[in-house]
């Protein structure tokens, strides 16, 4: 009925009726700034009418909703959102964006995201966006013949065959990519510059193998292996890791039998970056929950991240959790790194088979796996923003032209 006290010097500040707003408001700017972060839904009934009529009112009169900080409506926290939350065009966070605003749906809400900062200094941020400016650099000498970066790929079975070739093309900037293939994928299509290597049901080559190379991935279509077959496969390769102190990707099926047969412990040894998606997850810490910040933390547990071993849970708003020394040369603490351009394609069968052989070959080129993995998914989101719909291998045409930037020649 009357315009507060405080904003009488304000001009342009006028009292609308309700009646009046559909009128108002065509092609008019509409800012939010109904909640503050600690505001979570559901909406209180009083707050929910004006978030609704918001809805009603900018879509169909051409306006722009601005929100401001975040959305009203959703959980800065863990993603989740109202029904009734706001849909910003743009959200403006001050200092920094909220966590939960890179998980869906909460992140169908934000629109443009950008920040504007008010002085406010933010203490022990666990939870870090992936841009450019915080991305490793490969190191990598002029003469191509002194470059270490054979890669080893363990994948495929018969029921799951193209795996593996899935893997190789991924593999883009390693030297030399080797597969290591039992006698029932032996013949299966493979990029012409992979070597094939046969081994046995006892798998007597599998030390010699992982002895010569710098960096190796396996998983990704091993699920189809004789139980016993797959578990001796992983629990071997994980013993070799150790002893031979080489890097490795963990995908897929080799996550389902660590999960199986409780292999946690010999993780806990070796320097390797573990790519669940969220229902391996589950498997993996052998819990349902919603909250990927919880999943990310109980993964972190399973694998004790350091600085050595970092954990990707893919999906839209992928997480990496470790410990790395990218932000501050004097700092080795758990983080969370998140890559928030996503595309609903990322899903396609056989995307997280390239993604793998992108890190063992970043791992195999001298990146340690906290590196490799953050470099390896902001490659692969910007390579699916780009391409819409896409299969694996479209993926792949754009890895070279995207990691180009990163090289540093000597």
């Amino acid at each position: 009925e009357k315009i507060p006290e405080k904003l009488e010097k304000f001009s342009q500040i006028e009292l609308v009726k309700e009646s009046e707003l559909e009128r108002d408001l065509q092609n008019s700017a509409i800012y939010d700034c109904l909640l503050g972060n600690k505001s979570l839904p559901p909406l209180r009934d009083n707050i929910s009418i004006f978030t609704k009529k918001i809805s009603l009112l900018s879509k169909p009169k051409n306006s722009y909703v601005i929100s401001i900080d975040l959305p009203s409506g959703i959980n800065p926290d863990n993603g989740k959102a109202d029904d009734l939350a706001v849909a910003a065009d743009t959200t403006i966070c001050i200092e920094s964006i909220k966590r939960g605003m890179t998980q869906f749906p909460a992140r169908r809400c934000c629109g443009e995201i950008s920040t504007i900062s008010i002085g406010i200094k933010i203490q022990d941020c666990s939870s870090i966006i992936i841009t450019e400016g915080i991305l490793p650099k490969i190191k990598k000498p002029i003469d191509g013949y002194k470059t270490n970066s054979k890669l080893l790929v363990i994948a495929g079975s018969k029921y799951m065959p193209g795996a593996c070739n899935l893997v190789c093309n991924g593999a883009v900037g390693a030297g030399y990519i080797k597969a290591l293939l039992l006698d029932e994928v032996f013949n299966h299509t493979l990029p012409d510059h992979v070597v094939r290597v046969k081994t046995d049901d006892n798998f007597t080559n599998l030390e010699e193998e992982i002895s010569n190379c710098d960096a190796l991935v396996i998983g990704p279509g091993i699920d189809g292996l004789d139980q016993n077959l797959g578990h001796n496969l992983v629990k071997s390769t994980l013993l070799h890791l150790a002893k031979y102190n080489k890097k490795a990707v963990f995908d897929a099926g080799a996550l389902n039998i660590i999960a199986s047969h409780n292999l946690f412990e010999l993780t806990h040894n070796i320097k390797a970056a573990f790519t669940p998606h969220h229902g391996e997850a589950l498997r993996l810490i052998n819990k349902k929950i919603d909250d990927r910040f919880v999943i990310i933390e109980e993964l972190a547990n399973c694998f004790k991240t350091n600085s050595e071993r970092a954990v990707l849970l893919k999906g839209a708003g992928s997480i990496v959790r470790t410990a790395t020394t990218l932000l501050n040369k004097d700092q080795d603490i758990n983080k969370n790194f998140i890559e928030i351009t996503t595309s609903p394609f990322l899903a396609t069968a056989g995307s997280g088979d390239v993604l793998s052989g992108l890190i063992g070959s970043l791992l195999a080129q001298g990146l340690n796996p906290p590196e490799a993995l953050i470099l390896g998914v902001y490659i692969h989101g910007k390579a699916g923003s780009k391409l819409e719909p896409f299969t694996p291998n479209d993926l792949v045409k754009s890895f070279s032209s995207l990691l180009s930037k990163f090289y540093n020649l000597y």
